[in-house]
């Protein structure tokens, strides 16, 4: 595979896994309005990296799945120019981050269906649930960053 070709690859593979980390942790995963029956009750419940310590390290154990993945990237584009920060087996670490990727994938779409069942099992009259940046950037940062591995492990089985 041409230099210049898996430069790109890896510089889109970094920009989206990075991308998803960052707004996994500093933006809303999602939440829920609900109103109550006894009257003028309602209230906002928003679910994000800082509602507590507990969701924080929760929300950093996904994300850092996510950083591990943008390393990776990081690292194969600073190898071709001879200037990696660790010496990877390439292989290796791209299978291993594309399995992180569907376990952040996975975990995202788990998280999505607990918020709606934990919503909706609410005594209350009404709720709405909505899904946010935290949860479109981790499912697609991680989507994104999956298929550009598996595309490029694809390429170069085709060369071989």
């Amino acid at each position: 595979m041409e230099k210049e070709t898996k430069r790109l690859y890896f510089i889109f593979t970094l920009v989206a896994s990075l991308a998803g980390g960052i707004l996994l942790l500093a933006t809303d995963f999602g939440g829920y309005y609900w109103y109550s029956y006894d009257g003028p009750s309602y209230g906002w419940v928003w679910v994000y990296a800082g509602a507590s310590v507990g969701g924080w390290f929760g929300f950093f154990a996904v994300a850092s799945l996510l950083f591990f993945c943008t390393f990776i990237s990081l690292n194969v584009i600073l190898s071709l120019e001879g200037k990696e920060i660790v010496k990877i087996d390439e292989e290796k670490f791209i299978n291993l981050g594309t399995i992180f990727c569907y376990i952040v994938a996975a975990i995202c779409v788990v998280g999505a269906i607990a918020l709606a069942i934990f919503a909706y099992t609410e005594d209350v009259a009404w709720v709405d649930v909505w899904l946010d940046a935290g949860f479109y950037g981790g499912l697609i940062g991680s989507g994104v960053t999956a298929f550009l591995f598996k595309f490029y492990q694809y390429k170069l089985k085709m060369e071989k």
